[in-house]
Parts: C-alpha cells; sequence; structure tokens
C-alpha cells in the first residue's frame, strides 16, 4: 500500500490518468466515487498486461462513469 492509499487516494495508471485529462467531464465523475470504487477499478486495469485489452478496459471504465452518473 502506498502512502496515498493509505490515506484513501488511488494511485492512478499513466493510461487512464490521460483519459481523464482528456474528458473533463469523465475527471468530475471519477473524483466523486468513493476511494475504494476507484480502487477497484484501478486493480482492473492494472492486472491486465495485453495492451489492447488493457486500453479497452480504460475505456470501459470511462464509459461506466458516464452509466453510473446518468442513472
Amino acid at each position: 500500500m502506498t502512502e496515498n492509499e493509505s490515506h484513501n487516494e488511488v494511485d492512478l495508471p499513466e493510461d487512464l490518468a490521460e483519459a481523464l485529462r482528456e474528458n473533463p467531464e469523465a475527471a468530475t465523475i471519477w473524483n466523486s466515487l468513493s476511494a475504494a470504487h476507484r480502487r477497484g477499478h484501478v486493480i482492473a486495469i492494472e492486472r491486465t498486461e495485453d495492451p489492447e485489452v488493457r486500453q479497452e478496459k480504460v475505456m470501459h471504465t470511462i464509459e461506466h462513469l458516464f452509466d453510473k452518473h446518468s442513472s
């Protein structure tokens, strides 16, 4: 566990961080999630080694943010 995680912060993998920088609305929704919810997305992305599948998971995460926020 990193120092940030011990304070309920989640370290973002660079590919997810970039996707959130490119989509400020998604970043706002991301920041409204609980640390546990954010951590779940990060773990799913970080466990994926195949670059193509990993990119799909990042895009799925962004889509999921809008799906959950609109309901």
